[in-house]
């Protein structure tokens, strides 16, 4: 188990389509730094209310962002099982636009660096998920979207474990100072 310095709060998030590995890959790197995991929100609401409409995403986003933001009370490394940016990439694709709430929330949000996952990995079947033939597409509007906002990012790509050895060897290279091995 790697070591994190205690005074400071580094903030890392996961965001990309569907079934690329971000729940898994999260949970494995809070286990590895034993560091505080926040997980992904819309699950827990869509597993209570599958039937969701627009309205139901500013909801959604607005315990997201509490849920991080709690969170931030803390020191070491937070790693953020999807954040605003999936939320309004959600809103995007399914209503063709965004509710400027969830906008204004995610310009406040700060991210230290976002981990955007590729989508490589073989699409696995979920009620939730929605968008299996498009996950390159959708892809490229994160990586525009971090782009566009200028905030830092990393594309993690690879099956099997080199998937969470490339998120790793990110949050190490980009921390080095923060990390006690």
């Amino acid at each position: 188990m790697e070591k994190v310095n205690a005074d400071v709060m580094i903030k890392i998030a996961l965001v990309g389509p569907e079934s690329t590995g971000k729940t898994t890959i999260s949970k494995l790197l809070a286990k590895k730094f034993n560091s505080t995991y926040v997980p992904e929100f819309a699950r827990k609401y869509l597993n209570e209310n599958p039937q969701y409409e627009e309205k139901d995403l500013l909801k959604i986003a607005r315990v997201q962002y509490n849920q991080i933001e709690v969170a931030d009370n803390n020191k070491g490394i937070l790693i953020i099982d999807t954040e605003l940016t999936v939320i309004k990439i959600w809103s995007e694709v399914k209503f063709g636009h965004c509710n400027g709430e969830i906008n204004r929330l995610l310009e406040q949000q700060r991210i230290d660096h976002y981990l955007l996952m590729y989508p490589d990995l073989p699409w696995e079947f979920d009620v939730q998920r929605e968008s299996k033939e498009d996950l390159l597409v959708i892809f490229n509007l994160y990586k525009n979207e971090l782009v566009r906002r200028k905030r830092p990012f990393s594309i993690i790509n690879g099956i099997d474990g080199k998937r969470f050895s490339s998120a790793l060897a990110v949050i190490i290279k980009l921390y080095p100072g923060e990390i006690i091995e």
